[in-house]
């Protein structure tokens, strides 16, 4: 009996282990492979087409006008809709990477397997034109009274001075608000990082005010096929 228990336990740990991508170039060619069919941006709706490694950006497809940084604007990055600032900035490896010379928190936390297992979860990852990847940082979501920094894609972001967090704020396009916030719902019942109340709150109402849309429903199975778990937030609102 002891010999079967130890048999399983291995097989488990093995699953475990063996499920975690190795890199994050691994990670991101996965994604690409979720997005396989729907190659659209996040907040933007522009259309990509995927080269080997890279997404190739048709920005006039959404209207898009590049705010600043051009080099950045003409590719696909997968966003952490959680930043990774935000999962892993009070673990112990993220203070340790910043107190290095060499290195910092994010970099210092991709050798610790919990923190791993949040930065590459597949649920979290959406491709983001890289300019507004960029200029969202690890700013919170919220509702705004700006206008769109990206001509007629409506992303909108207030930048704050004097104060290290929040450094600015983001509103998304009502189309990106439901998935946003079944997201960060998923993600914070998963892992239980910090995240005030107030978040919580705009998250939970989100979640109700927009419904999940056809492609939610078949990007949350894609990625349970891969991962071997549902967002739930997603699922309990899709068609069976």
């Amino acid at each position: 009996m002891k010999v079967i228990a130890t048999l399983l336990f291995l097989f488990c740990f093995s699953v475990t282990f063996t499920a975690l991508p190795q890199s994050f170039k691994d990670t991101r060619n996965k994604a690409f492979e979720i997005y396989e069919g729907h190659e659209l941006t996040f907040y933007c709706g522009c259309s990509y087409a995927r080269k080997g490694n890279r997404g190739i950006l048709n920005l006039e497809s959404c209207g898009y006008e590049v705010r600043k940084n051009v080099k950045r604007a003409s590719k696909i990055e997968w966003e952490h809709v959680v930043p990774a600032w935000e999962l892993g900035h009070k673990l112990p490896c993220w203070k340790e990477g910043t107190d290095m010379t060499d290195t910092n928190g994010r970099e210092n936390c991709k050798k610790d397997s919990e923190f791993w297992s949040m930065y590459t979860n597949l649920h979290n990852l959406v491709p983001a034109i890289g300019e507004v990847n960029g200029d969202r940082s690890n700013f919170p979501f919220a509702i705004l009274e700006e206008v769109s920094n990206y001509g007629e894609c409506d992303v909108e972001i207030k930048y704050l001075g004097g104060q290290d967090f929040p450094r600015g704020k983001v509103e998304p396009p009502e189309g990106a608000r439901g998935a946003i916030g079944r997201i960060y719902l998923y993600m914070l019942d998963k892992y239980k990082f910090d995240l005030d109340i107030e978040q919580q709150n705009l998250f939970r109402k989100w979640n109700e005010l927009y419904p999940v849309t056809d492609w939610e429903c078949e990007r949350d199975r894609r990625i349970a096929k891969e991962q071997g778990e549902h967002n739930k937030f997603v699922k309990e609102k899709c068609p069976n």
